[in-house]
């Protein structure tokens, strides 16, 4: 088993040459060649145009899904060429995250120190969105709680790791049947952390390794659109009403009229606001087993074809 790294960069609609992923990763290679031996990596590309040979950098795999399947779609491909490889870890990564030559290092230097550990499924290095860490977190009763600073082990409890940046052990990921096609965008990284903590896995915590990632789901004034907020709501209903408890499914109830209300105040535009209550109101006038009913009718219509795809 070889314990170099497949790292897998979706890309949506954007020049190879404007993502900064991909110029982060150029520019680690250039400034320490070994990293180029110790990470491949595969450009798994859900764009409507395929690009040219050209304009893949030499060395790269590239794959053109035009069937869109999402992060899903993408990270799955990416897994059955490191399974083919006998790659130990995949290396998951958008086109937006301001990749470093440290954290590649920092991320190399982990994956061989807990290699033959097999109880751990996932590296998680600390990710910071505007100033704020947003991975990994502790899943807490009524929302996400900090990590100690700096602190490098075993993450206690269950982790919510978000998917950019991560290592996955390719074992781990393929023995929970890889991402799962209905969370194919939104809360997707949320199936799969949680799926491995249900297996009793354990994340192993690189906080010494850092990235710097922009959300979407932080700027709804810039990046966010209305299609994505949609898909983003409807993919959390589902996960709380198939993996939390009724009380959390009620706080997250009052999670939603609170946004309501916030966007309602923060945003000239009422758009945003009103998703967040029709979600709302959807949730407290129909059952669970309606919801899920329509949620896995949605995903088998993605799937065949007959449903939307799109983003990411």
């Amino acid at each position: 088993m070889r314990d170099d790294l497949l790292a897998a960069v979706v890309r949506y609609n954007t020049p190879l040459d404007e993502s900064a992923t991909v110029r982060g990763l150029l520019r680690a290679f250039a400034e320490e060649p070994w990293l180029c031996g110790r990470i491949r990596v595969v450009v798994c590309d859900n764009s409507t145009d395929a690009l040219s040979p050209e304009a893949v950098p030499a060395g790269w795999d590239y794959c053109h899904m035009p069937r869109n399947l999402g992060i899903a779609g993408a990270y799955n491909h990416a897994l059955h060429t490191a399974e083919a490889e006998g790659r130990r870890w995949l290396l998951t990564l958008d086109q937006d995250t301001d990749v470093t030559t440290d954290y590649l290092a920092g991320m190399c230097r982990h994956a061989a120190e807990v290699g033959e550990r097999a109880a751990i499924a996932a590296i998680a290095p600390t990710i910071t969105a505007a100033g704020m860490v947003a991975s990994p977190k502790r899943r807490g009763v009524a929302g996400e709680l900090q990590y100690p600073a700096g602190e490098c082990g075993m993450a206690e409890d269950e982790a919510v790791v978000i998917n950019s940046g991560a290592a996955l052990r390719v074992s781990a990921l393929a023995g929970i049947g890889g991402y799962s096609y209905a969370f194919w965008l939104d809360f997707s990284d949320m199936y799969v952390f949680h799926e491995f903590h249900r297996r009793g896995w354990k994340v192993w915590r690189a906080a010494d390794v850092s990235l710097e990632h922009e959300m979407t789901v932080m700027d709804y004034a810039g990046r966010m659109r209305p299609a994505r907020l949609r898909n983003m709501l409807e993919a959390e209903s589902a996960f709380y009403d198939l993996y939390r408890s009724p009380m959390e499914n009620v706080l997250h109830n009052l999670q939603l009229l609170g946004r309501a209300v916030k966007q309602r105040v923060k945003y000239a535009s009422p758009e945003f606001s009103r998703m967040a209550w029709s979600q709302l109101t959807y949730r407290l006038r129909s059952s669970r087993a309606e919801r899920l009913q329509r949620w896995q009718a949605g995903a088998a219509a993605r799937m065949d074809g007959t449903g939307q795809a799109g983003g990411a």
